[in-house]
């Protein structure tokens, strides 16, 4: 299933049961670079961040 635009350059995959997570948020940086940060709360309470760089070519 594809994530939900929530705004703000922020995306949930939707359908999520209550107090598990999963979101996406990107941001375009002045340098050309993007990051993504992918944070996420699932079962037994596993929380876990993520972040991810696109580098400018």
């Amino acid at each position: 299933m594809p994530y939900r635009y929530l705004g703000h350059n922020t995306f949930e995959s939707p359908g999520m049961p209550e107090g598990l997570s999963d979101t996406l948020a990107f941001e375009l940086l002045p340098d050309g670079k993007i990051k993504c940060t992918h944070e996420f709360v699932f079962e037994n309470n596993a929380k876990g961040k993520d972040t991810f760089w696109k580098e400018k070519k």
